[in-house]
């Protein structure tokens, strides 16, 4: 009962630059088809996920984020924000209490549309991303951008990622037998491993950097498959994410599983860690991601 008195309260005190409501100056359309409306340009920003906490600073806003999710860690300067979203939830007074002019969150996140409805209802103004491609993500750099009127930052930010991304792509166009790659973002061991597919992010990247994704599926999600599914697909290079921030063990789980031993990537040793953060994250980084795939992919087809 006390949360639902404080929260009126607090909308009540909210003072940011930008006013809310159905009409305005500027307007936006999200990836999901949401509509914001904004009357100036916010300075007090939530973002309630690490791909877009590094998205904001990249493009020269971090002086404007007041509040990020739990798991933000780069860059550096992030480590003193307030947290405000973790896997247990979102705290939604301590949001209200911050006072944002515009709320950026990933709708993968919030599948249900529960934590967007709740900020909505209460007037907050949320800005969602559904980024599925590296060109998605280039758009939701430069939408953002216009946003936050910081067009210039993510001008020169998408535009490095393009060029980089060219030369990935036409180096790329000159592998002929282009090796298979399995992509698994977690195993422990204690379940089935958790892989990308043709549909995701990681798909379309293992695609520009010149592998065949071996695992199709039409979610555009992370799935479950099973030990015996990847010694059907047989693949020729596997990817483990690895994070500091979250350590997994699956590289060493594949290399020691007996059933995957006659699978041409563990016979050839082409089972990589690579930077979760890179790979695994729809945001600025995926530039870094893309470059580290193509690497791996290219020294294989050279020496297959």
């Amino acid at each position: 009962m006390a949360m639902v008195l404080l929260v009126p309260i607090l909308i009540g005190a909210i003072t940011g630059c930008v006013d809310i409501g159905t009409d305005g100056d500027l307007e936006f359309i999200d990836d999901m088809g949401g509509t914001i409306y904004l009357n100036g340009t916010p300075i007090r920003v939530i973002t309630l996920s690490p791909a877009l906490t590094e998205l904001v600073f990249a493009i020269g806003g971090g002086d404007l984020v007041v509040a990020c999710d739990e798991t933000s860690d780069h860059p550096t300067e992030v480590s003193g924000l307030q947290r405000v979203f973790s896997w247990n939830g979102m705290d939604l007074e301590a949001i209200i209490a911050a006072e944002p002019d515009i709320i950026f969150m990933d709708w993968t996140l919030d599948v249900t549309g529960d934590d967007h409805k709740a900020l909505t209802d209460i007037g907050l103004n949320v800005y969602r991303v559904y980024p599925t491609s590296m060109e998605d993500i280039i758009h939701n750099i430069a939408e953002i951008g216009d946003i936050l009127d910081l067009g210039d930052g993510a001008l020169a930010l998408t535009d490095d990622i393009k060029d980089r991304m060219k030369v990935v792509e036409e180096a790329a166009a000159a592998i002929e037998d282009r090796p298979g790659v399995l992509h698994v973002s977690y195993y422990d061991g204690s379940t089935d491993p958790w892989v990308l597919t043709d549909s995701t992010f990681s798909g379309g990247m293992i695609d520009k950097a010149g592998g065949s994704c071996v695992m199709s599926d039409g979610s555009g999600k992370g799935i479950t498959v099973s030990i015996e599914a990847i010694i059907v697909a047989d693949p020729d290079i596997i990817f483990t994410s690895q994070s500091t921030s979250w350590p997994t063990s699956s590289r060493s789980l594949i290399l020691s599983d007996e059933r995957l031993q006659d699978i041409k990537a563990v016979k050839n040793g082409a089972v990589y860690d690579v930077e979760g953060d890179q790979v695994d994250r729809t945001g600025p980084r995926m530039i870094d991601g893309l470059e580290l795939f193509h690497e791996y992919i290219t020294a294989y087809a050279e020496g297959a």
